[in-house]
């Protein structure tokens, strides 16, 4: 026995396209009227179909002089780094070089040594996978992060430790059913945890 029939409806739209334009093609050609379909209807799907068309068309072209000129801006952002490099290089390996033009010329930049007691990691965002849980921090100048975990959000404990971002998190679901879990990092150095810890990120995962 047969089952009950579904309507195929296309969802990518270069699918849509063709499929809505063949609707109305047969709508126009008799269909509409074997079953009683309002011409003013038609009328109006024709307009939607020919509105669709024109505007993805419209999209694409837009999106190919967007890359377009992407590649444009990226090219020309690389000769000019090139060229600059080049002339910054023969400067600073002229005999008459002072570290004073250096400043002038901003390529010397004096930086503050971190408090060790204040400084906190960013948590910049938060992704479950299928197959992990990726968290992308900041990592500055510091040696890397403490990755602490918890179930309920109060019970914390060390997870792991990462030295690149993004970190992830491939540990499986402790059952078979979406669970809650909590992180929050802390950077460290020379083995030993330093400054404050992030705030408490929460995310679903569903890592079977």
């Amino acid at each position: 026995m047969l089952g009950e029939k579904s309507i195929h409806y296309p969802l990518r739209i270069s699918e849509l396209i063709y499929f809505y334009n063949l609707v109305v093609e047969q709508l126009e050609s008799g269909l509409g009227a074997k079953y009683g379909i309002a011409p003013e209807v038609i009328q109006a799907l024709r307009q939607h179909s020919n509105t669709i068309t024109q505007t993805y068309n419209e999209a694409y072209e837009a999106a190919q002089v967007a890359q377009s000129k992407t590649q444009i801006k990226k090219d020309a952002i690389r000769e000019g780094n090139i060229a600059l490099k080049r002339v910054l290089k023969s400067i600073y390996s002229n005999v008459n070089f002072q570290e004073g033009d250096a400043e002038l010329l901003l390529t010397r930049v004096l930086r503050e040594k971190p408090n060790l007691r204040e400084v906190k990691p960013i948590i910049r965002n938060i992704t479950a996978f299928e197959e992990k849980i990726e968290i992308k921090w900041t990592k500055k100048r510091m040696e890397g992060v403490i990755v602490y975990g918890s179930y309920n959000g109060h019970d914390f404990e060390e997870v792991s430790r990462a030295v690149h971002s993004p970190f992830e998190d491939l540990r499986k679901n402790l059952a078979e059913h979406p669970e809650a879990r909590y992180y929050k990092l802390r950077y460290f150095k020379n083995d030993k945890p330093i400054g404050q810890e992030t705030g408490t990120v929460k995310i679903v995962a569903e890592i079977y």
